[in-house]
């Protein structure tokens, strides 16, 4: 495991994925409380380097202070919310286990039905890569056009009024 002193996280602005523990950390005053780097600061995203970091060579990645390494963004949100819990001015956790329940709910659309194609090999694409990944053949882009707005409808109706989270 790569040797840490400070907590490092690693994660691009182009990630939606990584961009749930951005908004916490954003949100806290907590953009200081952790090293940032990206996957080319370890060789890229498929390299040796960033593999040891992520094996699924993916985003975002982090890395504790004792070196243990965590991915998934929602793993890495949960322990940055404990880790710096006293720092913290907004919780990422919802009220109730109704609200709660609801957040991971509008999480797991997103995660399943519109960011991930379950798989780490190139050719399969999630629903989202309609919108940048240019070898998507244009049958697959239209059907998957169709399937992100049906997935955004559904994660716009687990949007609770007043917020800040679902």
């Amino acid at each position: 495991r790569p040797a840490a002193m400070t907590t490092t996280y690693i994660n691009m602005p182009v990630s939606n994925n990584g961009a749930r523990v951005d908004i916490f950390l954003r949100l806290n005053g907590l953009e200081e409380a952790v090293k940032r780097q990206t996957p080319g600061d370890f060789g890229g995203m498929k390299s040796e380097g960033y593999l040891k970091v992520n094996p699924m060579g993916k985003m975002p990645a982090l890395i504790t202070e004792t070196g243990e390494t965590i991915y998934e963004s929602a793993v890495i949100l949960e322990y940055v919310a404990d880790k710096f819990a006293d720092k913290a001015a907004v919780s990422c956790r919802a009220a109730t286990p109704e609200l709660r329940a609801r957040a991971r709910l509008l999480n797991q659309v997103h995660d399943l039905y519109i960011a991930s194609a379950n798989a780490t090999q190139p050719q399969f694409f999630g629903t989202q890569g309609l919108l940048y990944k240019a070898d998507m053949p244009l049958p697959e882009r239209a059907a998957r056009s169709h399937e992100l707005k049906k997935q955004m409808d559904v994660i716009e109706g687990l949007l609770v009024e007043g917020g800040p989270f679902a």
